[in-house]
């Protein structure tokens, strides 16, 4: 741990700097003063961390004990299971848990009185806090980092073992999907029936085209169509043409026919990104995944609050600072009820924060709230709070 520390001691004091008051203030105390104050918050940081995880490790081992044993679960397989979890485990404990740290630390310096030594230095309380800002928005870009490269990979392998291992369900076997639809964003086309994924075929096609006014302009049937060679062929159907008021103008029967070649073919891969969860998704990977949906649509609508939400739930660490800090302030040195009381306030705040935010994602999946608005407004309000309640305490 002291190693780490000292490994971005540099990185800290770089960025002290930006908060020294006075102009001709001496380095070698604003050095103490930061990487003092990231240790004091760092250790209880990690502790609190580490033991969220396992508590949710042998929570959730309690619900399923009793499957595991009767299946024969290998505990190799339990092992990479809950590994592969840690990672959405982290990004959804880290803001409680820097909430707990930041309070706790608060604490203790007022219980030893180290805040009004610092204040009696002439460092104020605005500059004591800016350290705690600094870390909670590096554990934001943090967790914005892990939310867009482990978590989703993450999430699909711990799924994969619990299809393969838990519920003795092999992942592929599901290889058919059943009653499929796909509305390519590259050339209009519709396309429904049941896709098999491996041999990259869809059985039971139907393939409709519409002009840009709406109406229907082609509609291919056939037993199956298969990706051979970065391109579709159809195989034992129909080709119906119809005119601009979607009346049936010809009509092929054919036994082996290409797909006419829009300007980008959509692919197998295609199929597969529009099947795949948000939750699966990075950011650049649900803007591509937006293509497939007209703007006008509800699920556009509720993806593009999926998308804001995405960066939105990354910065809940720095929000946590800003509303902990304060309280924590408040607080400092006091005793039994009187430390209860402001931890209570904080953990009330950030329930409520949560549910707030609940309320916003489903007014914006809704249609009912912008979605800018629906994913971001949680965040401004409660930095609103927070600012307040600092004004309060660096003013009195």
């Amino acid at each position: 741990m002291e190693k780490a520390l000292k490994q971005i001691q540099p990185i800290l004091l770089t960025l002290s700097k930006l908060f020294s008051k006075k102009k001709g203030e001496p380095l070698f105390q604003i050095k103490l003063l930061d990487y003092y104050l990231f240790r004091e918050v760092m250790s209880p940081f990690l502790y609190s961390l580490i033991s969220f995880i396992v508590l949710y490790v042998i929570y959730d081992l309690s619900i399923h004990f009793s499957d595991f044993f009767e299946k024969g679960i290998k505990f190799s397989s339990l092992i990479e299971y809950y590994l592969s979890s840690i990672p959405f485990i982290f990004v959804n404990v880290t803001p409680i848990a820097l909430l707990m740290a930041a309070l706790y630390c608060l604490g203790q310096m007022g219980k030893n009185h180290e805040i009004t030594a610092f204040q009696a230095s002439g460092v104020g309380l605005l500059r004591l806090s800016a350290p705690f800002l600094v870390i909670g928005l590096l554990i934001s870009l943090l967790v914005l980092c892990t939310n867009e490269t482990l978590v989703p990979k993450s999430i699909a392998n711990s799924e994969k073992l619990r299809q393969e291992e838990i519920k003795k369900k092999d992942s592929a076997s599901e290889k058919t999907w059943k009653e499929f639809a796909y509305k390519s964003p590259y050339s209009g086309r519709y396309w429904v029936g049941e896709f098999d994924p491996e041999k990259q075929e869809l059985t039971n096609a139907i393939i409709r085209e519409f002009r840009s006014d709406g109406s229907l302009k082609i509609k291919y049937t056939a037993s199956s169509v298969v990706w051979v060679e970065d391109s579709w062929w159809m195989f034992n159907g129909n080709l119906a043409l119809f005119d601009l008021e979607s009346k049936q103008i010809g009509n092929e029967d054919f036994v082996k026919k290409p797909l006419r070649a829009a300007q980008t073919y959509e692919t197998p891969e295609d199929f597969k990104s529009s099947r795949t969860p948000t939750t699966l998704m990075n950011i650049s990977e649900l803007k591509e995944h937006m293509k497939i949906h007209d703007k006008s649509e509800l699920v556009y609508k509720s993806e593009t609050v999926d998308l804001h939400y995405k960066i939105s739930f990354s910065f809940i660490s720095l929000i946590v600072i800003f509303l902990g800090v304060p309280l924590g302030l408040m607080n400092a040195g006091k005793r039994g009820s009187g430390a209860l009381a402001g931890f209570g306030i904080s953990l009330a705040l950030c329930l409520g924060y949560y549910a707030f935010t609940m309320l916003t994602l489903a007014l914006g999946k809704s249609g009912l709230m912008p979605a800018f608005l629906a994913a971001w407004l949680p965040n401004i309000a409660f930095t609103g709070v927070g600012a307040f309640l600092g004004y309060r305490i660096f003013t009195r």
